[in-house]
Formats: C-alpha cells, sequence, structure tokens
C-alpha cells in the first residue's frame, strides 16, 4: 500500500462529501472504505500491468528461444552439408593425386628400364587401368545425403520467414466511454517501425497505448509492424458501451 497516496485519496473523498451533511463519524468510515476501495483498484492495475509485462515478456524470450534453435538447427545442417560436400570433392582429389603418381611410376618404371620392348606390351594396359583410378561415381548414398541436407536447408530458411508475427492484446474488448483501455502490440519483424491504427487512421507510433473514445460503437484496432522488407499486422474489436446499457445512467 502507498500510504501517501491513500492518505490523499482519504482527504479527497472526505472533503468531495463534505458537503453532504454526513455525521463526522460516517464521514471518516466512508472516506476510509473509498480509499481503501481506490487502493485494491491501483494495485489490481498495477498487478495486471505486471501479468501483461511477463505475458509480452514471454513471448519474446519463445520467440528468441525459436530463432536461437532454428539457427542452431540451420548451422549444424549447413556443417554437414559442407562436411559432406568436402568429402565427395576430396575423394576426387585423392583418385587424381592417386593418378598422377601412378603416371609418374610408370614413367619412372619405363625410364629406367633396360628392356622397353618388354614394357611396351604392357605401357596400354597399365595406362588404361591408371586412368580408371577416380573414374568410379561417387556413392549414391553421398549423393542422397548431399540432396536431403540440401533441401533440409531450404526448408529451415523457409522457416526463419515464415517466424515473423505480430500480436495485438487489450486489457478488455469492451469498455465505457471516455474509460481508458490499455492495448499493446509485439512484433519480430527486425528493425521495424511499429504503430496503432483506429479504425484505419494512425493514433501512435509505439508498442502501446491507451485507447479512449466517448462515442459508444465498435472499434477496429490494429497492431501494424513496418520494415523496409515489408510489414505485418494484426486487428482486435473493442466495443464501447453506452452507459444506459449497462444501467449506469
Amino acid at each position: 500500500m502507498n500510504i501517501n497516496r491513500f492518505i490523499r485519496n482519504f482527504l479527497e473523498v472526505r472533503q468531495a462529501l463534505g458537503g453532504q451533511n454526513f455525521p463526522t463519524k460516517e464521514l471518516n468510515a466512508t472516506a476510509m472504505q473509498a480509499a481503501i476501495e481506490y487502493e485494491k483498484l491501483y494495485l489490481q492495475e498495477a498487478q495486471n500491468n505486471l501479468a501483461e509485462e511477463q505475458a509480452r515478456a514471454k513471448m519474446e524470450i519463445d520467440y528468441l528461444n525459436a530463432q536461437y534453435t532454428l539457427q542452431a538447427s540451420k548451422a549444424q545442417t549447413l556443417n554437414a552439408l559442407i562436411q559432406c560436400q568436402s568429402m565427395i570433392t576430396s575423394l576426387k582429389d585423392n583418385a587424381a593425386i592417386n593418378r598422377a603418381n601412378a603416371y609418374v611410376s610408370f614413367l619412372n618404371t619405363v625410364g629406367n628400364a633396360s628392356n622397353t620392348s618388354a614394357i611396351a606390351a604392357y605401357a596400354r594396359e597399365v595406362t588404361q587401368t591408371i586412368r580408371l583410378i577416380g573414374d568410379e561415381k561417387p556413392d549414391p548414398l553421398l549423393q542422397a545425403c548431399l540432396q536431403n541436407l540440401g533441401k533440409e536447408l531450404e526448408r529451415l530458411n523457409g522457416l526463419e520467414g515464415a517466424s515473423e508475427v505480430v500480436q495485438i492484446f487489450a486489457q478488455s474488448l469492451e469498455t465505457l466511454p471516455d474509460h481508458p483501455v490499455r492495448i499493446w502490440g509485439f512484433s519480430t519483424l527486425k528493425d521495424a517501425q511499429d504503430s496503432f491504427l483506429v479504425d484505419g487512421v494512425e493514433i501512435t507510433r509505439a508498442n502501446s497505448f491507451l485507447f479512449q473514445q466517448s462515442t459508444p460503437k465498435s472499434y477496429k484496432i490494429t497492431f501494424k509492424s513496418t520494415n523496409q522488407n515489408g510489414e505485418a499486422q494484426k486487428s482486435i474489436d473493442i466495443q464501447v458501451r453506452d452507459q444506459a446499457i449497462r444501467g449506469l445512467k
């Protein structure tokens, strides 16, 4: 309890009722009860605001966790893709090196041979065999793994764009004339400008505001988030009720 606020409310109510000819004891009791009720309302509003902030914080944490998991999955997939591609490239490079070494060894043998006519009989067969080194097609399983990893990386990239959304929340979906209702929005768009629109007209550029209208009717509240790549928006309807309908006339 805020003592200063409580005393201030007590004195204001007591002053407001002072002209009603209440007995002093009854006047003090009424002012005391009103100040207590005011304090209850303040505390309830503080709890509601805290609950809203906790909900928004949870959304942001959940989004960040999802983004972290997505990026980690992309990194792992990309790493596996690179390793798979490196294995294929390495096999080809090793085959080329082995083929070159075989040619060098054969040429050394020919160069050092005393009976070249005997080697000539095998030269064609040897060179054909050397050409076959690395001529085999890559392992189909390795190629299939490479293709699957590429598709998975494309799928993860698609999820990154799909995760960009907006949400809009309100303390209540109905209110009375000139009675404010807090509304706030949440956006996952990067480097975005947030704004609120009431019936298509921009009211403020922020991620929260107090909605207040004097004319009873239904209002469409839109939270819009815009960046250089595009925009996202979501709307809710808030009904301003006539006091006469609610029996408060």
